[in-house]
C-alpha cells in the first residue's frame, strides 16, 4: 500500500478505504459474502466526484467553449477507455484484490479497471476532502488531457485554439433572393478581420471563415 500510496502521489489516513476501493465483487464475495465491502459503493460516490473534476477543469480552462463541446469533453475524459488507462499508468491493476473467477484475466478488464480508478477517488474524497481531489487531478490526469487534438467541426476547433482571445463572426455581406440567399461572414479576432466564408446560410458561411483560418496556421512554416 505504500508504494501505491507513493505512486498515487496520496497519503490516505484511513487505509481501509484505499484497501476497499481496491477490492473487487468476486474478492469480496469470497471472503465475507457481501458486496458491500467491495468497491462499489466508492465507485458510484467517485464516479460524481470526477465528474465534477472534468466539468469544473474543461468550464475553467475554455471560457470560449459551449455547453455542447464541455459535454463532448466531459463523455471523452470520463470513458471507460481513458480511466482503465490512468488506472494502468497508476499502477491500479497490479494492486486489484480480484477473486479466483477474476484472476486470471481480470487486471486486464477495462470496465474493472475504470471502476477501480472511480473508487480509488471516491475513498479520497471520503478521506481528505474534495480539494485533495482537486490536487490528485491536476498532478494525475490533467497531464494526460489533450486539448490541442480535439475531432469537432471547424468551428469547435477554433474556440479551443482561441480560448483566451476575444474573437465573433459577423455578417459582412448577404447577396440573392430571400429563398436562396448567400451569405459573407467575417471572423474578427481582437477586433481585426483575420477570415471569411461564403455559404447558403450563416452556420455554414461561420464553419468556412473557421476553416480558413485554422489552415493558415498549416501554411506557416
Amino acid at each position: 500500500m505504500k508504494k501505491l500510496q507513493k505512486r498515487l502521489k496520496v497519503s490516505f489516513r484511513r487505509k481501509d478505504l484505499l484497501e476497499r476501493a481496491l477490492t473487487h465483487p468476486s474478492y469480496a464475495h469470497e471472503q465475507t459474502g457481501d458486496r458491500r465491502t467491495s468497491y462499489e459503493r466508492l465507485e458510484f460516490l467517485g464516479d460524481a466526484v470526477y465528474e465534477l473534476l472534468l466539468r469544473e477543469y474543461f468550464y475553467e480552462a475554455l471560457d470560449q467553449a459551449d455547453e455542447g463541446m464541455l459535454s463532448k469533453l466531459k463523455n471523452r475524459y470520463s470513458s471507460g477507455a481513458f480511466m482503465a488507462e490512468l488506472a494502468r499508468k497508476l499502477g491500479l491493476d497490479h494492486a486489484l484484490r480480484l477473486g479466483r473467477s477474476e484472476e486470471n484475466d481480470g487486471r486486464e478488464k477495462t470496465s474493472i479497471l475504470a471502476s477501480t480508478f472511480e473508487a480509488v477517488i471516491g475513498a479520497l474524497y471520503l478521506d481528505r476532502g474534495l480539494r485533495a481531489c482537486r490536487r490528485f487531478f491536476a498532478s494525475q490526469v490533467k497531464a494526460h488531457i489533450d486539448l490541442s487534438v480535439i475531432p469537432f467541426d471547424a468551428k469547435s476547433r477554433l474556440n479551443i485554439r482561441l480560448s483566451a482571445v476575444p474573437f465573433e463572426y459577423r455578417v459582412l455581406s448577404k447577396q440573392g433572393e430571400d429563398h436562396c440567399p448567400r451569405f459573407r461572414i467575417g471572423l474578427f479576432v481582437e477586433g481585426e478581420l483575420v477570415a471569411t466564408g461564403e455559404a447558403g446560410n450563416k452556420k455554414h458561411a461561420e464553419v468556412k471563415a473557421a476553416e480558413a483560418y485554422l489552415e493558415s496556421f498549416k501554411e506557416k512554416p
